[in-house]
């Protein structure tokens, strides 16, 4: 599913964490308390999506980040997107600061929606020139609209 579908202006938020991990517990926390998730699956969402980047870091690169996990308990795939102004150490694969995290949650055994979500997503994300686009934003509905528009 392509981030357009699924990213509404809501669904983006500024922050300023101060490491990894809080940026993560914001995230799920915005979640829970946008009802997306039911609060009772807050641990659970938070060790798996810690679990998976102890093994490897979600960060692909380019200043964009995307935690992700699946989770039997969502119908269908619930995001939120951070954007970090002034960046975040994410230990992403070029060792560069973070300013774009998408943390991710989709429904557990739809393995093909989960690859082709991330997948789009990154193909988005993928553009220097629409990073750029994005923190010039003065604003996250002028950033939802720019999203929209890019499809």
């Amino acid at each position: 599913m392509a981030l357009a579908e699924l990213l509404q202006a809501e669904d983006i938020i500024e922050l300023s964490p101060d490491s990894k991990w809080t940026l993560i517990d914001q995230l799920i926390q915005f979640l829970f308390a946008r009802n997306k998730i039911e609060a009772s699956h807050q641990q659970e969402i938070t060790r798996l999506i810690r679990e998976r980047e102890e093994s490897m870091s979600t960060g692909i690169g380019d200043g964009v980040a995307i935690p992700h996990c699946s989770f039997a308990v969502v119908d269908t795939p619930v995001l939120v997107m951070a954007v970090i102004r002034s960046g975040v150490d994410f230990a992403a694969i070029d060792n560069q600061p973070v300013f774009f995290i998408i943390l991710l949650i989709v429904p557990k055994n739809k393995f093909q929606t989960h690859i082709s979500t991330l997948a789009e997503i990154a193909k988005l994300m993928n553009h220097s020139d629409f990073r750029q686009q994005l923190l010039g934003c003065p604003d996250t509905q002028a950033m939802a609209k720019l999203i929209h528009d890019r499809g």
